[in-house]
């Protein structure tokens, strides 16, 4: 058995029908996709690029993906896989990373919200390498701040959440060099910590990961929709540019693969 097979990965038995039913309405995943897919275009050099989604779920960002003309692949080992294939997934393997198939032939790697249920990432970035070229790359989104942890984080399966520092300094010691990176969703700042932070540290009515909680996170009205879009858009404008100056949420890093790994 290898080593990937063994990486323990917590992640609620729910949690791909329960998202499978939100996805396609909720402000947070549209507002995700177009951050990884600016940042794709913008700072990996790869024309036509072979991109590997890994823990792909549902397959929302690799449908994305694919409906931009990426050639593109998703690992998933959870049920997910068979919503992935309903979006009209072209290519989906429904096993772990190291069983699929092909060798180094990935430019780039995908790990978006991954890591955070891995209890050693360290072992799956530094396996990753097996599937990447080279000169790949692989780009990661992860939830950020302990100041920021709730009942939802350890109800979604979460071992933790990361800084700009911890993340970056994750990717060095696993053989890869940061190529860009910054935190996105700042609006959602003060929402987090207001509805969960202070209600988990009161240790009053807590949190569920139900149908219906996911449901009432991820679907707003029209009026709201058009709110949030408005405020992301002037939030990516300042961020994009100086990123340096970024606060949020969650974090989009990009990696390459370093030359002596």
């Amino acid at each position: 058995m290898s080593e990937l097979t063994d990486v323990p990965i917590s992640y609620p038995d729910t949690g791909n029908l329960n998202y499978f039913e939100v996805e396609d309405d909720s402000f947070w995943f549209k507002f995700r996709n177009e951050v990884i897919l600016s940042t794709i275009k913008e700072y990996i050099p790869v024309t036509q690029p072979r991109i590997l989604d890994v823990g792909g779920g549902n397959g929302y960002v690799a449908k994305m993906l694919q409906q931009n003309s990426y050639d593109v692949h998703l690992c998933e080992p959870g049920p997910g896989a068979k919503n992935a294939k309903l979006r009209g997934l072209r290519h989906v393997y429904n096993c772990m990373l190291d069983q699929v198939d092909g060798g180094s032939s990935f430019n780039i790697l995908g790990f978006f919200d991954v890591v955070e249920h891995i209890e050693n990432p360290k072992v799956l970035l530094q396996s990753a390498k097996a599937h990447l070229k080279h000169d790949g790359y692989i780009i990661l989104t992860v939830p950020c701040f302990d100041s920021l942890w709730s009942q939802d984080d350890i109800e979604a399966g979460h071992f933790r959440r990361y800084s700009r520092a911890t993340l970056c300094s994750e990717l060095r010691l696993s053989g890869y060099e940061i190529i860009y990176g910054r935190y996105f969703f700042g609006f959602l700042l003060p929402i987090i910590f207001l509805l969960r932070r202070i209600p988990f540290l009161l240790k009053g009515k807590k949190s569920s990961v139900s149908q219906q909680k996911i449901a009432k996170d991820h679907k707003t009205s029209k009026f709201v929709f058009n709110l949030l879009n408005m405020i992301f858009k002037c939030e990516e404008f300042f961020f994009r540019r100086f990123p340096a100056f970024s606060i949020g949420s969650s974090f989009i890093v990009i990696a390459k693969r370093t030359e002596a790994t």
